[in-house]
């Protein structure tokens, strides 16, 4: 599964304000949603000109393996530097 906090919109932080402020209502729901729809790993796609908030989401995800709720590698915070995901199809 992957989460997308990108903020590609212009002008918007909403994504930033509520990873530094309550980070754990985004891990609950997507470990629920994980679960789910059974997917074997997240993906957390945070811009990389968001220091702090990769600070508190690594730190949190650390807090999780070490509390035992998820195992190491199932949540993996991925830096970009504002480029969203993009796949290619094949036609």
């Amino acid at each position: 599964m992957t989460i997308n906090g990108d903020e590609g919109e212009p002008g918007t932080f909403k994504d930033r304000y509520y990873l530094e402020r309550n980070p754990h209502q985004m891990f609950e729901g997507a470990l629920i949603g994980a679960w789910a729809v059974e997917a074997e790993r997240i993906y957390l796609y945070m811009r990389d000109e968001y220091p702090a908030v990769l600070h508190i989401l690594a730190r949190e995800i650390a807090a999780l393996e070490k509390a035992g709720i998820i195992k190491k590698g199932d949540i993996e915070l991925r830096r970009g530097a504002g480029a969203t995901f993009a796949v290619k199809s094949r036609r």
